[in-house]
Protein backbone atom coordinates (compact mmCIF):
# COMPACT_ATOMS: atom_id res chain seq x y z
CA UNK A 1 0.00 0.00 0.00
CA UNK A 2 1.67 3.53 -1.05
CA UNK A 3 1.59 5.64 1.66
CA UNK A 4 4.02 8.60 1.13
CA UNK A 5 1.29 10.18 -1.32
CA UNK A 6 4.46 11.16 -3.61
CA UNK A 7 3.28 10.72 -7.12
CA UNK A 8 5.25 11.01 -10.94
CA UNK A 9 3.29 11.22 -14.21
CA UNK A 10 5.16 10.62 -17.39
CA UNK A 11 4.04 10.26 -21.27
CA UNK A 12 6.51 8.71 -24.38
CA UNK A 13 5.72 9.27 -27.38
CA UNK A 14 5.72 6.03 -30.66
CA UNK A 15 7.93 6.47 -33.52
CA UNK A 16 8.40 5.64 -36.87
CA UNK A 17 11.50 5.63 -39.16
CA UNK A 18 10.92 6.99 -42.68
CA UNK A 19 14.29 7.39 -44.03
CA UNK A 20 17.96 5.91 -42.65
CA UNK A 21 16.77 2.54 -41.52
CA UNK A 22 19.74 0.39 -40.35
CA UNK A 23 22.89 3.10 -41.72
CA UNK A 24 21.55 5.64 -39.19
CA UNK A 25 23.78 2.87 -36.76
CA UNK A 26 26.47 4.25 -39.44
CA UNK A 27 25.93 7.89 -38.84
CA UNK A 28 24.04 8.44 -41.92
CA UNK A 29 21.00 10.72 -41.08
CA UNK A 30 17.60 9.37 -40.79
CA UNK A 31 14.26 11.22 -40.83
CA UNK A 32 11.79 10.36 -37.43
CA UNK A 33 8.40 11.13 -37.03
CA UNK A 34 7.01 10.99 -33.69
CA UNK A 35 3.54 9.09 -33.50
CA UNK A 36 0.28 9.92 -31.67
CA UNK A 37 0.51 7.00 -29.82
CA UNK A 38 2.47 6.33 -26.63
CA UNK A 39 2.97 4.50 -23.43
CA UNK A 40 2.56 6.82 -19.84
CA UNK A 41 3.84 6.21 -17.02
CA UNK A 42 2.02 6.68 -13.15
CA UNK A 43 4.51 6.42 -9.87
CA UNK A 44 3.73 6.44 -6.37
CA UNK A 45 6.11 6.20 -4.04
CA UNK A 46 6.30 5.20 -0.84
CA UNK A 47 9.46 6.15 1.62
CA UNK A 48 9.35 2.89 3.77
CA UNK A 49 8.29 0.35 1.04
CA UNK A 50 11.45 -1.92 -0.49
CA UNK A 51 9.29 -3.48 -3.35
CA UNK A 52 7.88 -1.62 -6.77
CA UNK A 53 4.70 -3.11 -7.84
CA UNK A 54 4.08 -2.67 -11.38
CA UNK A 55 1.01 -3.52 -14.06
CA UNK A 56 1.02 -2.84 -17.43
CA UNK A 57 -1.97 -2.00 -19.14
CA UNK A 58 -2.43 -1.94 -23.01
CA UNK A 59 -5.78 -0.47 -24.88
CA UNK A 60 -7.21 -0.43 -21.09
CA UNK A 61 -7.31 -4.20 -20.13
CA UNK A 62 -4.21 -5.38 -18.04
CA UNK A 63 -1.58 -7.16 -20.19
CA UNK A 64 1.29 -7.54 -17.18
CA UNK A 65 1.82 -7.68 -13.94
CA UNK A 66 5.11 -7.84 -11.89
CA UNK A 67 6.57 -7.55 -7.72
CA UNK A 68 10.19 -6.44 -7.73
CA UNK A 69 12.19 -6.47 -4.58
CA UNK A 70 14.59 -3.21 -4.15
CA UNK A 71 17.81 -3.32 -2.04
CA UNK A 72 20.89 -1.54 -1.97
CA UNK A 73 21.48 -3.97 -4.86
CA UNK A 74 18.97 -2.81 -7.13
CA UNK A 75 15.71 -4.81 -8.23
CA UNK A 76 14.80 -8.45 -8.39
CA UNK A 77 11.85 -10.11 -9.59
CA UNK A 78 10.05 -11.48 -6.99
CA UNK A 79 6.88 -12.49 -8.86
CA UNK A 80 5.59 -11.67 -12.53
CA UNK A 81 2.87 -12.99 -14.53
CA UNK A 82 5.65 -13.48 -17.35
CA UNK A 83 9.01 -14.18 -16.89
CA UNK A 84 10.78 -12.67 -19.92
CA UNK A 85 8.92 -9.36 -19.52
CA UNK A 86 9.88 -9.28 -16.25
CA UNK A 87 13.20 -9.47 -16.91
CA UNK A 88 13.25 -7.12 -19.20
CA UNK A 89 11.46 -4.61 -17.20
CA UNK A 90 14.43 -5.34 -14.24
CA UNK A 91 17.13 -5.26 -16.67
CA UNK A 92 16.07 -1.66 -17.26
CA UNK A 93 15.34 -0.61 -13.16
CA UNK A 94 18.65 -1.26 -12.93
CA UNK A 95 20.62 0.08 -15.65
CA UNK A 96 18.72 3.19 -14.65
CA UNK A 97 20.12 2.42 -11.24
CA UNK A 98 23.58 2.99 -11.74
CA UNK A 99 22.96 5.43 -13.66
CA UNK A 100 21.45 7.72 -10.66
CA UNK A 101 22.63 8.91 -7.38
CA UNK A 102 18.89 9.46 -5.48
CA UNK A 103 17.02 6.94 -3.86
CA UNK A 104 15.51 4.05 -6.02
CA UNK A 105 11.94 4.10 -6.47
CA UNK A 106 9.67 1.89 -4.67
CA UNK A 107 5.89 1.73 -4.33
CA UNK A 108 3.57 1.41 -7.04
CA UNK A 109 3.58 1.59 -10.98
CA UNK A 110 0.94 1.40 -13.78
CA UNK A 111 2.25 1.63 -17.43
CA UNK A 112 -0.18 2.39 -19.86
CA UNK A 113 0.55 1.45 -23.73
CA UNK A 114 -2.05 3.29 -26.57
CA UNK A 115 -1.39 0.96 -29.06
CA UNK A 116 -1.36 -2.02 -30.29
CA UNK A 117 1.91 -4.39 -28.58
CA UNK A 118 2.35 -6.30 -32.83
CA UNK A 119 2.55 -2.53 -34.06
CA UNK A 120 6.31 -2.01 -33.49
CA UNK A 121 5.74 1.63 -32.32
CA UNK A 122 8.33 1.63 -29.68
CA UNK A 123 6.94 -0.27 -26.79
CA UNK A 124 10.45 -0.88 -25.60
CA UNK A 125 11.49 2.73 -26.45
CA UNK A 126 8.56 4.12 -24.30
CA UNK A 127 9.18 1.90 -21.20
CA UNK A 128 13.11 3.05 -21.56
CA UNK A 129 12.16 6.76 -21.54
CA UNK A 130 9.53 6.73 -18.94
CA UNK A 131 11.60 5.06 -16.64
CA UNK A 132 14.32 7.59 -17.51
CA UNK A 133 12.10 9.67 -16.42
CA UNK A 134 11.46 8.02 -13.08
CA UNK A 135 14.69 7.91 -12.35
CA UNK A 136 15.25 11.35 -13.65
CA UNK A 137 18.47 10.14 -15.76
CA UNK A 138 19.61 10.92 -19.38
CA UNK A 139 17.08 8.30 -21.68
CA UNK A 140 19.98 8.09 -24.29
CA UNK A 141 22.46 7.04 -21.44
CA UNK A 142 19.63 4.63 -20.18
CA UNK A 143 19.20 3.60 -24.13
CA UNK A 144 22.61 2.29 -24.71
CA UNK A 145 23.04 0.73 -21.42
CA UNK A 146 20.35 -1.59 -22.95
CA UNK A 147 20.23 -1.78 -26.58
CA UNK A 148 22.38 -1.78 -29.46
CA UNK A 149 19.74 0.72 -31.66
CA UNK A 150 20.66 4.02 -32.48
CA UNK A 151 18.49 5.58 -30.04
CA UNK A 152 16.45 7.86 -32.73
CA UNK A 153 12.92 6.25 -30.94
CA UNK A 154 14.25 7.74 -27.92
CA UNK A 155 14.50 11.13 -29.61
CA UNK A 156 10.91 10.47 -30.48
CA UNK A 157 9.34 9.59 -27.06
CA UNK A 158 9.99 12.91 -26.32
CA UNK A 159 9.64 14.90 -29.05
CA UNK A 160 6.85 17.01 -30.18
CA UNK A 161 8.03 16.86 -34.08
CA UNK A 162 9.50 15.51 -37.04
CA UNK A 163 13.37 15.40 -36.62
CA UNK A 164 16.94 14.79 -38.46
CA UNK A 165 18.53 12.24 -36.28
CA UNK A 166 21.80 10.88 -36.56
CA UNK A 167 24.91 9.63 -34.24
CA UNK A 168 28.65 11.00 -34.09
CA UNK A 169 31.68 9.17 -32.82
CA UNK A 170 31.27 7.47 -29.40
CA UNK A 171 32.02 9.30 -26.33
CA UNK A 172 31.29 8.97 -22.81
CA UNK A 173 27.50 9.43 -21.80
CA UNK A 174 27.18 10.46 -18.03
CA UNK A 175 23.63 9.61 -16.67
CA UNK A 176 22.63 13.28 -15.43
CA UNK A 177 19.32 14.10 -16.90
CA UNK A 178 18.65 16.43 -20.06
CA UNK A 179 18.73 19.75 -19.27
CA UNK A 180 16.28 22.81 -20.80
CA UNK A 181 18.90 24.75 -21.67
CA UNK A 182 20.79 22.54 -23.98
CA UNK A 183 20.55 24.11 -27.70
CA UNK A 184 17.35 22.35 -29.17
CA UNK A 185 18.89 21.91 -32.89
CA UNK A 186 22.40 19.77 -31.90
CA UNK A 187 21.24 17.82 -28.65
CA UNK A 188 19.38 15.54 -27.46
CA UNK A 189 15.41 15.84 -27.01
CA UNK A 190 14.04 18.84 -24.66
CA UNK A 191 12.26 18.36 -21.86
CA UNK A 192 9.54 20.49 -22.41
CA UNK A 193 7.01 17.73 -22.73
CA UNK A 194 7.73 16.81 -19.18
CA UNK A 195 4.95 16.64 -16.14
CA UNK A 196 7.71 16.79 -13.15
CA UNK A 197 7.20 14.27 -10.22
CA UNK A 198 9.21 14.25 -7.22
CA UNK A 199 12.33 12.80 -6.57
CA UNK A 200 11.66 9.01 -6.44
CA UNK A 201 11.28 7.69 -2.55
CA UNK A 202 13.05 3.94 -1.61
CA UNK A 203 16.65 2.66 -0.81
CA UNK A 204 19.57 3.98 -2.10
CA UNK A 205 20.93 3.02 -5.08
CA UNK A 206 23.30 0.40 -5.32
CA UNK A 207 26.87 1.20 -4.12
CA UNK A 208 25.55 4.50 -1.85
CA UNK A 209 25.23 4.40 1.53
CA UNK A 210 21.64 5.29 3.19
CA UNK A 211 23.90 8.40 4.93
CA UNK A 212 22.69 11.75 3.64
CA UNK A 213 25.77 12.69 1.05
CA UNK A 214 27.62 9.43 1.49
CA UNK A 215 29.73 8.70 -1.75
CA UNK A 216 30.15 5.76 -3.96
CA UNK A 217 33.54 4.68 -4.97
CA UNK A 218 32.72 5.40 -8.33
CA UNK A 219 32.15 8.90 -7.30
CA UNK A 220 35.56 9.50 -5.06
CA UNK A 221 37.15 8.41 -8.34
CA UNK A 222 35.55 11.39 -10.76
CA UNK A 223 36.33 14.42 -9.55
CA UNK A 224 32.58 15.74 -10.65
CA UNK A 225 30.62 12.70 -8.64
CA UNK A 226 29.29 11.78 -12.55
CA UNK A 227 28.26 8.00 -13.40
CA UNK A 228 30.05 7.20 -16.90
CA UNK A 229 28.76 4.53 -19.04
CA UNK A 230 31.79 4.13 -21.13
CA UNK A 231 32.05 5.21 -25.19
CA UNK A 232 28.60 5.55 -26.77
CA UNK A 233 27.59 7.49 -29.80
CA UNK A 234 26.49 10.84 -29.41
CA UNK A 235 23.07 11.70 -31.01
CA UNK A 236 22.75 14.82 -32.76
CA UNK A 237 19.64 16.33 -34.18
CA UNK A 238 16.98 18.61 -35.54
CA UNK A 239 13.62 19.49 -35.12
CA UNK A 240 11.72 20.24 -38.19
CA UNK A 241 8.35 20.80 -39.15
CA UNK A 242 7.42 18.56 -41.69
CA UNK A 243 4.03 17.95 -43.05
CA UNK A 244 4.06 17.87 -47.10
CA UNK A 245 1.41 19.43 -49.20
CA UNK A 246 0.77 15.77 -50.23
CA UNK A 247 0.48 14.23 -47.00
CA UNK A 248 -3.06 13.57 -47.39
CA UNK A 249 -2.12 11.32 -50.33
CA UNK A 250 -0.13 9.48 -47.53
CA UNK A 251 -0.92 6.28 -45.69
CA UNK A 252 0.18 3.90 -42.99
CA UNK A 253 -0.76 -0.02 -43.29
CA UNK A 254 0.13 -2.15 -40.87
CA UNK A 255 1.39 -5.55 -42.58
CA UNK A 256 0.42 -8.32 -39.55
CA UNK A 257 4.01 -8.88 -39.08
CA UNK A 258 5.77 -8.24 -35.95
CA UNK A 259 9.18 -7.09 -36.37
CA UNK A 260 11.84 -8.04 -34.03
CA UNK A 261 13.63 -4.57 -34.46
CA UNK A 262 16.63 -6.26 -32.01
CA UNK A 263 17.29 -9.26 -33.89
CA UNK A 264 17.48 -6.72 -36.88
CA UNK A 265 19.81 -4.50 -35.71
CA UNK A 266 21.78 -7.22 -34.28
CA UNK A 267 21.91 -9.12 -37.45
CA UNK A 268 22.45 -6.08 -39.51
CA UNK A 269 25.75 -4.79 -37.10
CA UNK A 270 27.00 -8.50 -37.35
CA UNK A 271 26.23 -9.19 -41.25
CA UNK A 272 25.91 -6.67 -44.14
CA UNK A 273 26.47 -3.85 -41.58
CA UNK A 274 29.88 -4.80 -40.39
CA UNK A 275 32.88 -2.69 -40.38
CA UNK A 276 33.82 -1.38 -43.22
CA UNK A 277 31.07 -2.89 -45.38
CA UNK A 278 28.80 0.38 -45.49
CA UNK A 279 31.06 2.88 -48.06
CA UNK A 280 31.19 6.52 -47.35
CA UNK A 281 29.20 7.70 -50.24
CA UNK A 282 26.49 5.59 -49.65
CA UNK A 283 26.49 6.72 -46.21
CA UNK A 284 27.13 10.33 -47.99
CA UNK A 285 24.38 9.87 -50.59
CA UNK A 286 21.84 8.54 -47.96
CA UNK A 287 21.74 11.41 -45.56
CA UNK A 288 21.61 13.65 -49.48
CA UNK A 289 18.07 11.76 -49.56
CA UNK A 290 16.83 12.45 -46.13
CA UNK A 291 17.75 16.15 -46.43
CA UNK A 292 15.97 16.53 -49.64
CA UNK A 293 12.66 14.55 -48.36
CA UNK A 294 12.25 16.66 -45.75
CA UNK A 295 11.96 19.76 -48.42
CA UNK A 296 10.40 18.18 -51.35
CA UNK A 297 6.63 19.68 -52.50
CA UNK A 298 5.51 17.37 -55.07
CA UNK A 299 4.54 13.16 -54.18
CA UNK A 300 6.31 12.19 -57.82
CA UNK A 301 9.71 13.51 -56.69
CA UNK A 302 9.01 12.20 -52.98
CA UNK A 303 8.01 8.86 -54.69
CA UNK A 304 11.24 9.71 -56.70
CA UNK A 305 13.61 9.99 -53.54
CA UNK A 306 12.35 6.96 -51.53
CA UNK A 307 12.91 4.57 -54.71
CA UNK A 308 16.68 5.57 -54.75
CA UNK A 309 17.05 5.19 -51.07
CA UNK A 310 15.03 1.99 -51.33
CA UNK A 311 17.95 0.78 -53.52
CA UNK A 312 21.02 1.04 -51.67
CA UNK A 313 19.21 0.08 -48.78
CA UNK A 314 18.52 -3.56 -51.06
CA UNK A 315 21.91 -3.60 -51.98
CA UNK A 316 23.43 -3.58 -48.22
CA UNK A 317 21.26 -5.64 -46.38
CA UNK A 318 19.50 -7.72 -49.15
CA UNK A 319 16.64 -8.27 -47.38
CA UNK A 320 13.14 -8.01 -48.86
CA UNK A 321 11.40 -4.84 -50.42
CA UNK A 322 7.57 -5.12 -49.75
CA UNK A 323 6.94 -4.86 -53.24
CA UNK A 324 7.99 -8.52 -53.49
CA UNK A 325 6.19 -10.07 -51.19
CA UNK A 326 2.52 -9.41 -50.16
CA UNK A 327 2.62 -5.80 -52.36
CA UNK A 328 3.30 -6.79 -55.46
CA UNK A 329 1.66 -5.37 -58.47
CA UNK A 330 0.41 -2.74 -55.87
CA UNK A 331 0.04 0.46 -58.42
CA UNK A 332 1.20 2.78 -55.45
CA UNK A 333 4.40 2.79 -53.70
CA UNK A 334 5.35 1.10 -50.49
CA UNK A 335 8.41 2.25 -48.34
CA UNK A 336 9.37 0.00 -45.59
CA UNK A 337 9.26 1.97 -42.31
CA UNK A 338 12.66 1.00 -39.78
CA UNK A 339 13.89 -2.72 -39.75
CA UNK A 340 12.54 -4.41 -43.13
CA UNK A 341 9.69 -7.40 -42.88
CA UNK A 342 7.35 -6.60 -41.01
CA UNK A 343 5.50 -3.54 -39.11
CA UNK A 344 4.39 -0.71 -40.78
CA UNK A 345 4.93 0.05 -44.33
CA UNK A 346 3.98 4.10 -46.27
CA UNK A 347 2.17 3.93 -48.84
CA UNK A 348 1.41 6.44 -51.14
CA UNK A 349 -2.09 6.83 -52.74
CA UNK A 350 -4.11 9.17 -54.50
CA UNK A 351 -7.26 7.79 -55.18
CA UNK A 352 -8.61 7.85 -51.78
CA UNK A 353 -8.55 6.11 -48.63
CA UNK A 354 -12.04 4.29 -48.97
CA UNK A 355 -10.46 2.82 -52.20
CA UNK A 356 -7.28 2.10 -50.49
CA UNK A 357 -8.90 0.15 -47.95
CA UNK A 358 -10.79 -1.98 -49.78
CA UNK A 359 -8.16 -3.06 -51.78
CA UNK A 360 -5.70 -3.64 -49.02
CA UNK A 361 -8.20 -5.72 -47.21
CA UNK A 362 -8.18 -8.21 -50.18
CA UNK A 363 -4.24 -8.53 -49.16
CA UNK A 364 -5.41 -9.38 -45.70
CA UNK A 365 -4.45 -5.69 -44.35
CA UNK A 366 -7.05 -3.90 -42.28
CA UNK A 367 -5.21 -1.68 -40.21
CA UNK A 368 -4.50 1.45 -42.48
CA UNK A 369 -4.27 5.20 -41.01
CA UNK A 370 -3.91 8.31 -42.84
CA UNK A 371 -1.41 10.78 -42.12
CA UNK A 372 -2.95 12.82 -39.99
CA UNK A 373 -4.30 10.27 -38.06
CA UNK A 374 -0.99 8.87 -36.67
CA UNK A 375 1.71 11.28 -37.31
CA UNK A 376 2.48 13.63 -34.63
CA UNK A 377 3.41 17.46 -35.04
CA UNK A 378 2.88 20.20 -32.94
CA UNK A 379 3.25 22.49 -35.58
CA UNK A 380 0.75 22.99 -38.25
CA UNK A 381 1.48 23.47 -41.77
CA UNK A 382 0.49 27.15 -43.23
Amino acid sequence: MVTSGRRGSWFSRGKLLLTGEYVVLKGAAALALPVKFGQGLEWWGDRSARKLEWDTFVKGEKWFSAVFTVSGDGYAVESSSDATRAGFIVKILNAAARLTHERLPAGRAESSVGFDMGWGLGSSSTLISNIAWLFDVNPFALHFMVSEGSGYDIACARSDMPLVYRLEDSRPLDGRPLQDDRPPDESPVRNDSRKDGPRPDGPPPPGRTAEAGGATDAEKDDEHGEDRIGDSPMPVYRHISFNPPFSGDLYFAYTGRKQDSAGSVAGFLSGAGAEKSVPDNVLGRISEITAAVTEVTDADSFVGLLEEHDRLIGSLTGALHPREGVFAGFPGYVKPLGAWGGDFVLVTWKEGYGRLKNLLEQKGIDVVLPWDKIIYNAVERE
